[in-house]
């Protein structure tokens, strides 16, 4: 059972199931939900490179060479911490 839809590293958006990744590849991905814990993580494939991104959502500050990327790569990120 995959632990997640998706992960999120320095190198774009992976995922661990490969269903997921054929509906995912033919989207444009502008947009990015992920919660902290998907952060620096390898999974099975490849969905997109950053730039493919223009917004990531998440609950936390990504790490600093996560961070670095995504504002080399021009992705908007937003902070929506939980109550």
């Amino acid at each position: 059972m995959p632990r997640s839809i998706a992960d999120n590293n320095i190198h774009g958006t992976f995922t661990p199931a490969s269903s997921f990744l054929q509906a995912a590849s033919a989207l444009a991905l502008p947009i990015v939900v992920a919660d902290a814990s998907k952060f620096g993580h390898n999974s099975f494939a490849h969905i997109a490179p950053l730039g493919r991104i223009q917004v990531l959502v998440t609950d936390e500050q990504p790490p600093s060479d996560l961070a670095q990327a995504l504002a080399e790569a021009d992705v908007e990120l937003i902070v929506a911490p939980g109550e």
